[in-house]
């Protein structure tokens, strides 16, 4: 029996804190029709819409919580005008995602869509033995607790060195020689302060100071992101230009944002800021997607 299932329904189901992880109907393992046949990760749903368009694409909607989009599948025709099952891994909520023909006045449109999600994970502790939670990559070595002492030092030990010649005056650090000396040298004169070199003007992102930053990058399935980074004192406006459209993007001082739009493919897509081009990049090809995912998942 086929499962009837909706966004909508989905979202009660979480909320009454009743859904089950689901696993593939063997019966179903050919019906690219089915969401069942879709869903080859552990805990994924998939939910399908029926209804379609002739033109325009599909927009995700928000994620539900606890969860986190693996894929989406756009069905349009029986393969003679384009790759029936478009599939987009990875979508993005608020992300439009257009069916591509292989003729580009076929594109668009769509006959049914299948939406899948998985659970979100929270990444462990990767440090038992250091306090707090520590992030997957980190060194479990605990720092020096004092570096001014020989070796590593843990955590709560005392960093005042012992005194390593008792008959002299004051505390002597390890390694000091315990024979007084005859008399102390005259201290030497101080050196003449060397003025500091002009820091090199660079535009390497996340390094370079008081400058509006940005980067680009353009995907075969029509995506392009951005990111800005500002860090001048005042707001700055990105324009994104794909072929003969513009976007403006505002990001405050000191402040970063990510943006992302859809385009065709082989448009010229560039990132100017203040009259400066930042990037500028032609997108690819439009790619095909297997109709029938790998066992991999991906």
């Amino acid at each position: 029996m086929q499962r009837n299932r909706t966004i909508a329904g989905l979202l009660a189901s979480v909320v009454a804190g009743t859904m089950m992880a689901l696993t593939p109907v063997a019966s179903y393992a050919n019906d690219t029709n089915n969401p069942d046949h879709w869903e080859t990760q552990p805990g994924e749903i998939c939910v399908k819409t029926d209804g379609g368009r002739d033109s325009g694409g599909y927009t995700v909607p928000a994620e539900l919580d606890g969860r986190n989009y693996s894929k989406l599948i756009l069905k349009k025709g029986d393969g003679n005008i384009g790759v029936e099952n478009q599939v987009f891994a990875d979508p993005v909520a608020g992300q439009t995602y257009t069916w591509q023909g292989f003729d580009p006045k076929q594109t668009g449109g769509w006959s049914h869509v299948i939406l899948c999600s998985i659970p979100e994970t929270t990444p462990g502790d990767a440090c038992p033995n250091m306090p707090g939670d520590q992030a997957p990559g980190t060194s479990c070595t605990p720092p020096d607790a004092c570096p001014n002492m020989p070796g590593d030092q843990a955590p709560g030990t005392s960093c005042t060195p012992p005194d390593a010649c008792p008959n002299m005056p004051g505390d002597q650090a390890p390694g000091t020689s315990c024979t007084p000396p005859v008399a102390p040298a005259p201290p030497a004169a101080p050196a003449p302060p060397v003025s500091p070199a002009p820091p090199a003007d660079t535009d390497v992102l996340g390094e370079a100071s008081g400058k509006a930053l940005g980067t680009l990058r353009v995907t075969c399935q029509g995506t392009v992101r951005v990111t800005l980074r500002n860090r001048s004192s005042e707001r700055a406006t990105y324009t994104v230009k794909i072929a003969n459209r513009k976007h403006a993007i505002r990001v405050g001082a000191e402040k970063d944002r990510r943006w992302a739009t859809t385009a065709q493919a082989r448009q010229r897509v560039q990132l100017w800021q203040g009259g400066k081009l930042l990037a500028s990049k032609r997108l690819p090809r439009a790619c095909v997607a297997p109709e029938v995912l790998p066992d991999t998942g991906v």
